[in-house]
């Protein structure tokens, strides 16, 4: 498994797959915020900034992220084979559950990655991504199955509107990456 683990953070286009600590985030998103000078209006990287901050203030606010983040967490994962009649299927399911299991979040599990993800989800007005890790060059196809899976900052992606690069990420060392999609 360490190997593996070695293997996608080696993989990862993410400065942050390679240093010791890791860090999340998280934001929330107050529509009704918009116009009263606390927040900018909708849609801006600035206003996602001004949410990102903003949340840490609210008791209230912090208190149902987290509990929304924390029932969603518990929801079991498991990847299901397209036929289970299928020996080799079952196998592969089975070795891919295991995979988001334990190697999601560069090793910190599911939950952690699926914490991280459903933040985003809920509170970010530009949504939330995911990194799928696999051989091949970070910005075309996967080649092969994928190592790994990890968090997208939200605050880091630039949705494109392009079909063939629909998402630029912005990583911390200042690497602008383009997402290919598959055809």
């Amino acid at each position: 498994m360490l190997d593996n683990l070695s293997t996608s953070a080696n993989l990862s286009i993410q400065d942050r797959a390679t240093r010791i600590e890791t860090y999340g985030t998280t934001v929330l998103v107050v529509p009704w915020l918009s116009g009263t000078g606390i927040v900018s209006p909708w849609w801006s990287a600035t206003r996602d900034r001004q949410l990102r901050d903003f949340w840490k203030r609210s008791d209230h606010l912090a208190g149902a992220v987290y509990t929304m983040t924390a029932k969603m967490q518990a929801v079991p994962n498991k990847v299901v084979p397209k036929d289970t009649s299928v020996k080799s299927y079952n196998e592969d399911a089975a070795v891919m559950s295991d995979v988001l299991t334990g190697l999601s979040e560069f090793g910190g599990g599911w939950v952690e990655f699926y914490g991280k993800f459903i933040e985003d989800l809920i509170t970010q007005d530009n949504g939330c991504f995911a990194e799928i890790i696999g051989r091949g060059d970070p910005a075309g196809p996967i080649v092969g199955r994928p190592v790994s899976i990890a968090h997208l900052d939200s605050y880091r992606c630039t949705r494109t509107g392009s079909a063939i690069y629909p998402v630029v990420y912005h990583d911390t060392d200042g690497n602008a990456i383009n997402f290919t999609t598959l055809a």
